[in-house]
């Protein structure tokens, strides 16, 4: 909430809009209410200089002083960057976008990018089992051919508990698991 009077100037501004500014008129203080909307803004540098340049990037490059993002006292973020896909996901779900987002959604392409993500957090959930499970565990106590255990492992995955077993990070729990597994995927291939 903003007091403001009569004949009062308001500004708004941010980097990324376009500045507003609005007279405050006996209409507006009647109503109670302001609604604004802010005109996305292109930011650009005047100019631009570069000293003691040499035209050879290589030792260009070495010659830029770097510093490390906390030394001064920048935060850094503890999530996971987006993969590609969730990039592009992210890109046409934006209700910045509408055009984006009913193209994402009539294209098919915001579908096909869930189906991708969840595609590729259950690879690396597979993975992950195949480091904490040597393949000779496979092939020498459940009798798996090797050619099968990505085969093995993927069917694994459909159970619902698969992905908790897996982020506990307990090989004794994931052999255990996979031991109870067998039977029930030589029954699903020989059908």
């Amino acid at each position: 909430m903003v007091e403001v009077r009569e004949n009062d100037l308001l500004l708004f501004s941010s980097v990324q809009f376009q500045k507003k500014e609005i007279m405050v008129t006996s209409e507006i203080l009647s109503s109670g209410l302001l609604g604004i909307e802010l005109q996305k803004d292109l930011t650009e540098l005047d100019e631009v200089r570069l000293h003691q340049l040499s035209g050879n990037l290589g030792n260009d490059i070495e010659g830029i002083e770097t510093y490390d993002p906390r030394i001064i006292g920048f935060a850094l973020s503890d999530k996971e960057p987006l993969s590609i896909e969730e990039r592009k996901l992210v890109a046409i779900s934006s209700p910045d976008d509408p055009v984006g987002m009913l193209y994402g959604i009539i294209s098919g392409q915001r579908k096909m990018f869930k189906k991708a993500i969840k595609n590729n957090k259950l690879t690396a959930l597979v993975y992950k089992i195949r480091e904490f499970v040597p393949d000779e565990y496979f092939t020498g106590t459940l009798l798996l051919p090797e050619n099968k255990i990505m085969d093995f492992l993927y069917y694994c995955s459909l159970k619902p508990n698969f992905k908790e077993l897996v982020n506990k990070n307990d090989p004794l729990v994931l052999i255990e698991f996979l031991k109870g597994m067998i039977a029930e995927y030589n029954e699903f291939i020989k059908a």
